[in-house]
């Protein structure tokens, strides 16, 4: 995961050209950044009650929820995109835009990742379920 985490990194502080073979690996590891980490956090967020019995399912639904979110999030946010650099005439700064939207919600992915230990702190020092969802917003 580290490795990965350092990948995104690199590929996160350079631009991109579209012109080098290297651009599909880097799309490649910002997709895994966004299901890594993304599941990373869905399973902290599903741990409120513990582990036990049928709550093992709930943390593998949500660690499934996340990158789902991130697919549905990233599916209606593309076509606008796309609508908005035709009508400005930026047509040919079409896969930029779609390696941006990649790349914010690669960094998004790990920035919830980060957030999983206060998450888990919240969880196991308050057993109001409410209070749980007023966290998570």
């Amino acid at each position: 995961m580290l490795s990965l985490l350092l990948r995104a990194d690199e590929i996160l502080h350079q631009r991109f050209n579209a012109s080098r073979a290297t651009d599909a690996r880097a799309l490649f590891t910002l997709a895994a950044c966004i299901v890594v980490f993304g599941c990373a956090y869905g399973a902290v967020m599903g741990t409120f009650g513990g582990f036990s019995g049928e709550r093992l399912w709930q943390v593998a639904y949500s660690a499934s929820k996340v990158p789902l979110l991130f697919l549905a999030t990233f599916s209606i946010a593309a076509p606008s995109f796309l609508v908005l650099n035709v009508l400005f005439g930026l047509r040919d700064d079409v896969p930029d835009v779609l390696r941006a939207l990649l790349a914010a919600q690669a960094g998004v992915a790990i920035v919830l990742c980060s957030l999983a230990p206060v998450t888990a702190f919240w969880y196991f020092s308050s057993d109001d379920y409410h209070a749980a969802i007023l966290f998570n917003g």
